[in-house]
């Protein structure tokens, strides 16, 4: 069953993240589970196997990582040897399988945020198989380690209760307190929003110039200079500027419906559709009433409507006063109709229209576009030659 758990969560997870997947057995006993994982499907993912290193030399991460021991006690003569996140740039995510191992075997670890992307496989019983992660921030601790049963395996389905191998740990700090030193002004908005996304508790510090002292000091750092480097476990914030170009022109099609904005289009096709339901039931009606209503031997009604609103007359004027009153109105309400959207067109003669440019990500993602950097900007490698951190 743990070959089948450890396949599993390569193949949904780790292959996913990572062309390539380091299997590294401590022990000979360890080496046939990793046949059985092998005889798996695992799609297309690369697997190098290797053999864990004695406990007097480093072992060094650089990979996604399967670790496989075949013993409590092997786990414990090398943990202090295993350096989990080797790379400046990216997180990997590692799994390590320890059989007959308790929660209590893992309390010895002491940087929680060096395992933060390390879960633990490991035997409830017979029938169980329990997935274990470590947390720096709950409900009960802040900035202590506190390990979480987040997911298990029974022998009889031999499927995991949910698919969400890697939780999201730093969403919720659950109300903690974490400094946070600035270089930039104007931050407590940006601040307060930020707390309340992520539930914590901000202390302030305008330092510019910023040092982590050790894993204990939790920090959030805003920043304005890509310069100022940070190390250690710290929520780093910087200043990027992105140029997007002006919004589309609009097309001559959509000219047509730019002097008016939505809401009266509405209204003046309300209006008509008023007026032609009116002119409807009218000629439902005796000779007597659409004389009093549309005039004397008035027999167009419709078209005189669309004359009216188009050219401003109409040829053939009513007798009856309330029939003038009904034509002087819808005069008067065309003429001021006409007038602004002739006069709008008028400006779009000598100006090009566009749209609004994108001011959000989520509308640089609806529009498609792609987003181009400078190489240096975007290789953290580059920016670490330049910042001259110390080993």
């Amino acid at each position: 069953m743990a070959a089948h758990a450890i396949n599993t969560i390569i193949r949904n997870y780790l292959k996913e993240n990572s062309w390539k997947v380091d299997l590294i057995t401590f022990g000979l006993k360890s080496e046939s589970l990793v046949e059985k994982v092998m005889s798996f499907e695992s799609g297309s993912v690369l697997f190098e196997i290797r053999q864990g290193i004695g406990q007097l030399r480093k072992i060094r991460l650089n990979a996604s990582s399967v670790l496989i021991f075949d013993s409590v006690e092997g786990f414990k003569k090398v943990q202090e040897n295993i350096i989990w996140q080797n790379n400046n740039s990216t997180r990997y995510c590692h799994l390590v399988y320890i059989p007959n191992a308790k929660i209590s075997d893992l309390e010895k670890i002491q940087d929680g945020f060096s395992i933060d992307q390390v879960n633990f496989l490991m035997h409830k019983n017979d029938e169980l198989l329990e997935l274990v992660t470590s947390f720096m921030f709950t409900e009960n601790k802040c900035k202590s380690i506190t390990f979480k049963v987040i997911n298990w395996m029974k022998s009889t389905t031999k499927k995991w209760e949910t698919t969400d191998f890697y939780p999201q740990k730093y969403r919720n700090f659950h109300g903690c307190v974490l400094n946070v030193k600035v270089d930039i002004p104007n931050t407590k908005v940006l601040m307060t929003e930020i707390s309340k996304n992520v539930n914590l508790k901000a202390i302030i510090e305008k330092n510019s110039r910023v040092e982590i002292r050790g894993t204990e000091d939790i920090q959030i750092v805003l920043l304005k200079n890509l310069k100022t480097h940070v190390r250690g476990a710290t929520i780093a914030f910087s200043t990027y500027l992105f140029f997007v170009p002006p919004g589309e022109l609009y097309t001559p099609f959509e000219k047509m419906f730019l002097p008016f904005d939505l809401e009266t289009w509405i209204a003046i096709i309300t209006t008509f559709l008023i007026a032609l339901l009116a002119i409807g039931v009218i000629n439902l009606c005796s000779e007597k009433v659409k004389n009093f209503v549309f005039g004397l031997n008035i027999r167009t009604p419709t078209m005189n409507l669309l004359d009216i609103f188009l050219n401003g007359g109409q040829l053939k004027i009513p007798g009856r006063n309330f029939a003038r009153f009904m034509l002087m109105m819808f005069i008067i309400w065309s003429l001021i109709i006409r007038t602004a959207y002739q006069s709008k067109m008028f400006d779009f003669l000598y100006s090009d229209p566009r749209r609004a440019p994108a001011l959000t990500f989520d509308e640089l993602f609806e529009r498609n576009f792609t987003l181009f950097s400078d190489t240096r900007c975007s290789m953290y490698e580059e920016l670490l030659k330049e910042w001259e951190i110390p080993e």
